[in-house]
């Protein structure tokens, strides 16, 4: 019987990391309160959409972090297997290779594309925020109003 062992190393751009976890931390927490003014946590019917968004907001942070790998093959390539007396085995095959590098040109659109994409998807869900306000207050207001 053999195990993989899996050592969480803190190595170069931890910092970098740690911030993207942070950063995971706010847009989960800020998606996850923006449609709570029409879908309030609270209710049964919504509550399973806030915990899998949770769910996924945390795997993100535990991907940024690297304590967990985005799928085996990056998983493999952290891990040493050992025997049950704690003797490192050798690999019975080929681990898939990282890749070699990309070309220069696809950093900086890369980035731009996050850029974009960041303030594309804090729009949308300020808007939704707001939208959701909104209709709650003049919800509110018809309510009364009819009395």
């Amino acid at each position: 019987m053999s195990y993989c062992l899996h050592l969480w190393r803190v190595s170069d751009g931890s910092e970098s990391r740690c911030l993207f976890a942070v950063v995971g931390a706010v847009a989960i927490a800020f998606f996850l309160s923006s449609a709570s003014p029409l879908f309030p946590p609270s209710d049964h019917r919504f509550l399973p959409w806030y915990l899998a968004g949770l769910r996924i907001g945390a795997f993100g942070i535990l991907t940024s972090l690297r304590v967990v790998a985005p799928s085996e093959a990056d998983f493999l390539l952290q891990c040493r297997i050992i025997d049950q007396y704690g003797r490192e085995i050798e690999r019975a095959s080929e681990l898939p290779q990282p890749k070699d590098g990309e070309a220069n040109w696809t950093k900086p659109v890369r980035g731009i594309y996050m850029v974009v994409f960041a303030l594309v998807w804090t729009v949308s869900v300020t808007s939704f925020f707001f939208f959701g306000t909104a209709f709650r207050h003049w919800f509110s207001h018809a309510d009364r109003d009819s009395e």
